[in-house]
């Protein structure tokens, strides 16, 4: 199994303006990553990651644990962590309650 970015628009009537959009953003991340790209699928594009940049277990445990100590150094995380923690722990409540019939 690999993870796999997909991304389509929710107004299908702006597709020309959001792939203009799109396009212009995966220019932008490619000057940091070099090598992404697009690639179109009848109502949606998936975004093709290159290689050296996906990361393994062992890889991906070693770059979370470091940015955590870090985390434990400055004594705080950034605000953007704090949100997107919320966030997943929101919808993994939300879907066990749902599984649970509430």
């Amino acid at each position: 199994y690999l993870p796999t970015i997909y991304i389509e628009p929710s107004d299908k009537k702006n597709k020309p303006e959001f792939e203009l959009a799109l396009n212009n953003w995966i220019k932008k991340v490619g000057k940091e990553y070099p090598g992404i790209q697009l690639k179109e699928n009848n109502e949606n594009w998936q975004i093709i990651i290159p290689e050296k940049f996906k990361l393994d277990h062992e890889k991906q445990f070693s770059k979370v644990a470091l940015q955590f100590m870090e985390y434990l150094r400055v004594g705080k995380m950034p605000e953007w962590e704090i949100a997107f923690m919320l966030t997943k722990y929101y919808t993994t409540i939300q879907a066990l309650e749902k599984a649970h019939g509430n």
